[in-house]
């Protein structure tokens, strides 16, 4: 017998008697579809272990919305949507048909107005060659709204910007006001994006919030000195603390001194200015007032297409300017009118600086109490990001990243540089304000199309991010605002759009950084309860407020005509101030805190002449402290920079090509740097 067989006969010994033994307590039968395991020993595990999810509670606020069956075909998760190769677009995912999501009201309609932001959507969102006004047109809302169809880069699959490409300020964290947070290198040719402080919702204090009406200029409401009478008597009423008031609507002014000129508006008696009156009013009456001004959008055809006025900025710097002076946005095929709106194009350096003095202006010469940007994008455009092709904003591109020839739209560097654009008038809006009344608020009304994002790559494949090119989560990490007030405009009875203004608010919450966030609902898409149920939603969600589009159309019955707002308003006030209801007690909106305001603006120009072919835009600038890089952010098409977190010591202040500058921030106000010049 061999030694082979041997060890076989052997072995089978071996286990035949091993069959005998007692079985292992915990050991499986040796099923071959059943893994034999022995117990493993109890531990704590490696990672947290989620719990199991909690039964569904009864929602014990007053006005709950009725459960309605969610639509069998979801739409495609925004945190899922793969990334288009460069110049591609992805195919449009639609969901299961039902009501649109609406923007603002259209002036177009005079029995709704074109709100904050407001835009209005003059069809479905995502539908081709529509665009939609930030508040949508309710009567033109489509019954099917599509999915974007473009995604945008992502942080992961962005570029590292090439000489002149758009940089973005970077920062650790934003400094506590007394303690100086420590500099951190910083790779020279990638953006190296700041952590997001890790913000818990705060427990809801009642009266402590933003409450707040949106009140338009495309019909009644502050036009008059009657008017005004009614709309403080109404506010009172309500117990809100906050009129958002739409002084600029068109390139003109509800006021008789700013850099725009006054309105033409006949509604509004000669020599009357309805935002003194407004400001005398409401501050008798303990109430704040925000100047809202559209920002980018000049001329709606439907309400005012000829501006009687010679020193318009369409008359003067539109469709008759030729070669630079004009300043309008253009499509790429040429085409200058979006919708029923031109706008300006925030890519052409000395419309941006027309932009900014807008707001500057008012601040200087009235006591507001707070500023709003509306409309601070590019027009919606079906999906794909096809507007920002002035001739000049296109030069500046070329001349900034070096190349030639005219980009698609879908190019990711071309929508960087655009939605840079966009950034870097925020932040010079913002620094400008500050720097001449630190206590005043700068508020941005902000995109909110479709569902709500959870991450902020799913964010940047948003319309927010990748059509329209507004990227306000990045506003708040650096800290370009004090207020944040989506444009989260939904119907409550609709289940999708329901449950997106949720994911809205949680996504605005969890990226606030350390700035205030408040949700902008469409009163006029809802009925009394749904509105209701919003604004009680908002604040459990830990939003810092609420504020209602709008004054004017406070209802469904409303923006449909059946009501008026004397008939209808007093319904939905009842309900605010009714015992349990969110505005109670009337309660006074608070200030920005002007002693965690620590900033520095500059410039960079020339020593002599410009230099053709080179751009004073998209220049590199780097805050130093201790030798390393702290921040570092880019100029504008005016050689314009600013840091808003800054470390409360000494630093140093570079750009290639000028001379470093030693500087040291002052709390509670904006610090003007010397020039610096190149050769």
């Amino acid at each position: 017998m061999s030694k082979r067989l041997v060890s076989f006969v052997l072995l089978s010994l071996t286990v035949a008697l091993s069959g005998c033994r007692e079985r292992p307590q915990g050991e499986r039968s040796a099923d071959p579809t059943v893994s034999v395991t022995a117990p493993a020993p109890v531990t704590a595990p490696a990672t947290p272990v989620r719990p199991p999810a909690r039964a569904p509670q009864p929602d014990k606020r007053p006005d709950k919305r009725p459960v309605k069956p969610e639509s069998s075909q979801a739409s495609a998760p925004q945190d899922q949507v793969p990334a288009a190769p460069a110049g591609q677009i992805l195919p449009s995912v639609t969901p299961a048909p039902q009501p649109e999501e609406a923007s603002r009201p259209t002036p177009a309609e005079p029995s709704v107005e074109a709100a904050p932001e407001p835009s209005l959507p003059s069809a479905p969102q995502g539908t081709p060659g529509q665009t939609r006004p930030e508040k949508a047109r309710p009567s033109e809302a489509s019954s099917a709204p599509v999915s974007p169809g473009v995604s945008g880069p992502t942080s992961s699959a962005r570029p590292a910007p090439a000489p002149g490409a758009p940089v973005h300020e970077t920062v650790p964290t934003a400094p506590a006001p007394s303690a100086e947070p420590p500099a951190r290198p910083v790779n020279p040719q990638v953006e190296a994006p700041a952590p997001t402080p890790a913000v818990k919702p705060p427990e809801r204090r009642v009266g402590s919030e933003l409450r707040g009406l949106w009140v338009d200029a495309f019909g009644p409401g502050f036009k008059t000195p009657q008017e005004v009478d009614q709309l403080i008597a109404d506010a009172r009423r309500m117990n809100v603390n906050v009129l958002f008031v739409q002084v600029g609507k068109r390139g003109d002014c509800y006021c008789n001194a700013s850099s725009m000129p006054r309105t033409d508006d006949p509604a509004v008696p000669e020599g009357f200015d309805p935002l003194q009156d407004v400001l005398t009013k409401a501050h008798a009456a303990g109430l704040q007032v925000h100047a809202w001004i559209i920002t980018t959008a000049i001329v709606n055809v439907s309400d005012n297409p000829a501006p009687s006025q010679g020193d318009h900025v369409f008359n003067t710097n539109g469709l008759s300017a030729s070669a630079d002076a004009n300043w309008l946005m253009l499509r790429q095929d040429g085409e200058a009118r979006a919708g029923n709106d031109y706008f300006l194009d925030p890519g052409h350096p000395e419309a941006s600086e027309y932009i900014a003095e807008m707001y500057l202006s008012v601040v200087r010469n009235y006591d507001v109490d707070g500023v709003q940007l509306d409309r601070v994008r590019y027009p919606d455009a079906g999906g794909v990001p096809t507007w920002g092709y002035n001739p000049v904003a296109l030069e500046r591109f070329r001349q900034e990243l070096g190349i030639t020839g005219i980009p698609r739209p879908t190019d990711p560097a071309w929508m960087a540089w655009r939605r840079e654009q966009i950034t870097n008038l925020v932040r010079r809006i913002y620094l400008g304000v500050k720097a001449i009344r630190p206590e005043v608020w700068v508020d941005v009304a902000t995109i909110t199309y479709g569902p709500g994002p959870r991450t902020i790559q799913a964010f940047e494949a948003s319309r927010a991010y990748t059509e329209v090119l507004q990227d306000w989560a990045q506003w708040a990490r650096l800290g370009y605002f004090d207020l944040n007030v989506l444009m989260n405009y939904k119907r409550d009875d609709v289940p999708d759009q329901a449950r997106w203004y949720d994911e809205w608010n949680a996504f605005a919450v969890k990226h606030r950084g350390t700035r205030l966030v408040a949700a902008g609902s469409a009163m006029y898409l809802n009925k009394p309860l749904g509105t209701l149920h919003q604004v009680n939603g908002a604040l459990d969600a830990g939003l810092d407020g609420w504020v209602g589009y709008s004054y004017r159309t406070s209802d469904t019955s409303v923006n449909s005509g059946a009501r008026t707002t004397a008939q209808a308003l007093p319904d939905l006030t009842a309900r605010f101030v009714s015992a349990g209801g969110p505005f109670g007690q009337a309660h006074p909106w608070k200030r920005p805190d002007t002693r965690a305001l620590r900033a520095v603006e500059g410039r960079v120009t020339w020593a002599g002449e410009a230099i053709p072919g080179q751009s004073l835009g998209g220049r590199s600038v780097e805050l130093y402290v201790n030798g390393r890089v702290f921040a570092r952010t880019q100029t504008d098409g005016q050689g314009r920079y600013g840091f808003v977190f800054t470390p409360p010591g000494p630093f140093e202040v570079r750009t290639p090509g000028a001379a470093p500058l030693n500087a040291q921030a002052e709390s509670g106000r904006v610090a003007e740097l010397p020039v610096m010049t190149l050769p």
